[in-house]
């Protein structure tokens, strides 16, 4: 039996009650949805009945889910189980008959993430820049301890329109690494990432 019970809440909670009546699973709730391809969901009795567990389709952006526990166990036939959801801000449990057998929580990411090093051999300094926002960011690069810095370098990037795109077989170069033009570089400079982006940044300099 598929259960999906609509409503609108912010914070609170939900109960109702439930009955399995065959079928390989249990129940289903939805909640937190914006659209067909993301939403979070309480599932009784999932992947053929053996556990119980809040899962995600896809979460807002520059957001994380992070999944807490579940609970091992299937879900009887012709039974009346008390199904609840409690919602608050950024977090969510699942309860049956009273006992919280799962939670999850959606974490905040920062937009932007990036480290530096040096390699000596080629007198190059090298920043990665991760981008997780769904527009370009603009990003101050500052170049602490460097001596002459070149006034070009390299920037390869490798980025998709879509936050869940990825590479299949029969597009296999969807994503793929691409140079763009890295000019104006200086001890301070700004770039440009692209949204959903993985950056390198190799910028020829001396060591102080």
């Amino acid at each position: 039996m598929l259960l999906l019970k609509a409503f609108t809440l912010e914070k609170g909670r939900v109960t109702l009650k439930a009955r399995r009546v065959g079928g390989s699973e249990g129940f289903l709730t939805f909640f937190n949805a914006s659209g067909p391809d993301r939403f979070l969901f309480c599932n009784y009795g999932a992947a053929g009945n053996t556990f119980s567990a809040i899962q995600d389709r896809g979460v807002p952006d520059g957001c994380a889910f992070k999944g807490g526990r579940s609970r091992r166990g299937e879900i009887e036939n012709e039974r009346w189980y008390d199904i609840s959801l409690v919602v608050k801000r950024d977090a969510a449990q699942m309860l049956l008959d009273g006992e919280v057998i799962s939670n999850a929580r959606v974490e905040h990411l920062s937009p932007f993430f990036a480290a530096a090093g040096y390699d000596r051999k080629n007198k190059t300094i090298i920043v990665k820049a991760t981008s997780y926002s769904s527009k370009p960011l603009r990003a101050e690069i500052q170049l602490d301890g460097a001596g002459n810095v070149g006034r070009s370098g390299r920037h390869t990037v490798i980025s998709s329109p879509g936050q869940y795109d990825e590479n299949s077989l029969d597009n296999p170069r969807r994503i793929v690494p691409r140079e763009v033009p890295l000019s104006d570089v200086s001890e301070r400079f700004s770039v440009e990432l692209p949204p959903y982006s993985v950056n390198v940044l190799r910028i020829p300099a001396t060591a102080k």
